[in-house]
């Protein structure tokens, strides 16, 4: 709903650097699980750059911020979120949402996030 309220909506990514750490097929940890993966990445962000718009369907994770600065425009809030380093951002089913690096130094993220196997 507040989305559509955000002047300037990154459509698009830009200025990223994304390498997988590992992954974890789930199906063997527990039979709800079933075709789901664990997956670890690390991303960075450049100076200016920006993740765009995209929704969590079917695809909760944790997106911890090790370095940097970062404003998260998210659709279930009215203004957006700045982020520093340390914090966790928790991204549940549903969630719209898009992040800015508007600093002059790049941001660092860790994210953590269950995904199709397929």
């Amino acid at each position: 709903p507040y989305q559509a309220k955000v002047e300037h909506t990154a459509r698009e990514s830009q200025g990223l650097d994304v390498q997988a750490l590992g992954t974890l097929d789930l199906s063997a940890e527990h039979p709800a699980l079933k075709d789901r993966i664990l997956r670890a990445r690390h991303i960075e962000v450049a100076p200016d750059g920006a993740v765009g718009f995209h929704r969590h369907e079917g695809r909760p994770s944790f997106a911890y911020l090790l370095e940097g600065e970062m404003l998260e425009y998210r659709d279930d809030r009215e203004s957006p979120i700045h982020h520093t380093s340390g914090t966790v951002a928790a991204e549940r089913n549903g969630l719209g949402h898009w992040w800015k690096n508007g600093s002059e130094q790049p941001a660092l993220f860790l994210v953590v996030d269950i995904v199709s196997a397929e």
